[in-house]
């Protein structure tokens, strides 16, 4: 099961490997599409031929680091959104 505390260690990851999560929408866009195409990917490994079962677990793995890559870029990009908001709220924008 998914736990908060490996999606924080993602994000930490993320942060060192990349730096800040963009605060620009487009470059965030792109960010989680290029997640989502190593989605792509990984299910095509884990579900491609049958000889490759002796990889599964392998395969297996791999998505589910995707996947959890995929919740912690979306996670950093609502983050940015809320700061966003809050800050259109204290300026009257809203």
């Amino acid at each position: 099961m998914l736990t908060e505390k490996e999606v924080v260690q993602e994000i930490k990851r993320a942060k060192l490997r990349h730096g800040p999560f963009p605060r620009d929408m487009i470059r965030s866009y792109v960010l989680l599409s290029e997640e989502v195409g190593e989605v792509a990917r990984a299910v095509a490994e884990t579900t491609r031929l049958p000889r490759l079962n002796a990889r599964r677990p392998t395969h297996l793995n791999d998505l589910r680091e995707e996947l959890v890559q995929c919740v912690a870029v979306i996670s950093m990009w609502v983050a940015n959104l809320d700061v966003e908001r809050e800050r259109d709220e204290r300026e009257g924008r809203v």
